[in-house]
């Protein structure tokens, strides 16, 4: 009877024991884990929800050529004068004559407006005609009918100036010389002079 009694003494009182021990050396291990604030608890949830820091991937945006560079300003050639501003917009207006049921001496001008863009090597600067108008001298817009006009310009077409010289600008390229040699063999003038020049070549006319 008494070993019956060990047996069972054995089973309700050392097992316990054991397992008790087993749950102070967990317990101690998780508090001893890196990272763990003293009386905080840490689960394989909350550790899973926290990012991972990377470096960023993003790559470096590359520098936009902007402006107009050396092409801004004021430039003419006989008859029409050009004007463009650095914000990249800018307009041709050119002489078409007198103007139809207007006093006598009126005359009409055809102005071109245009968006500006520079080439990625700076050398180029293409104009896109954004929009056909016509205006008397002093500035007063016009109908097409008064003008007298037929305009061979449409929305969308463009122009490209290259840097010919200082002051000077050239709708053809590459360059021939002398220059006076392009005025001869071009259909039109190819030159712009900038405003204000002696214009000494002789290239843009009065």
């Amino acid at each position: 009877m008494s070993g019956r009694t060990r047996r069972r003494t054995s089973g309700g009182t050392l097992l316990p024991a054991v397992a008790a021990a087993l749950a102070l050396t967990v317990s101690g291990c998780a508090a001893a884990s890196p990272g763990a604030k003293p009386g905080a608890s840490s689960s394989p949830t909350q550790q899973a929800s926290q990012p991972a820091h990377s470096p960023s991937t993003t790559p470096t945006p590359r520098p936009i050529t902007t402006g107009v560079g050396p092409f801004a300003g004021k430039w003419f050639v006989h008859g029409s004068s050009l004007v463009i501003g650095r914000n990249g917009r800018g307009s041709v207006v050119s002489n078409v004559g007198p103007c139809r049921l207007q006093r006598r001496g009126q005359i009409c001008s055809e102005r071109n407006d245009y968006r500006f863009r520079l080439s990625p090597d700076g050398r180029m600067l293409t104009g896109t005609v954004t929009g056909i108008s016509f205006e008397t001298w002093d500035g007063a817009p016009v109908p097409p009918s008064v003008a007298g006009y037929r305009t061979g310009k449409r929305v969308g077409d463009t122009i490209h100036l290259y840097v010919a010289g200082p002051g000077l600008l050239s709708t053809r390229w590459p360059l021939k010389h002398p220059l006076t040699k392009m005025l001869l063999e071009e259909p039109e003038n190819p030159f712009w002079c900038a405003a204000g020049t002696s214009n000494a070549q002789g290239l843009c006319g009065a």
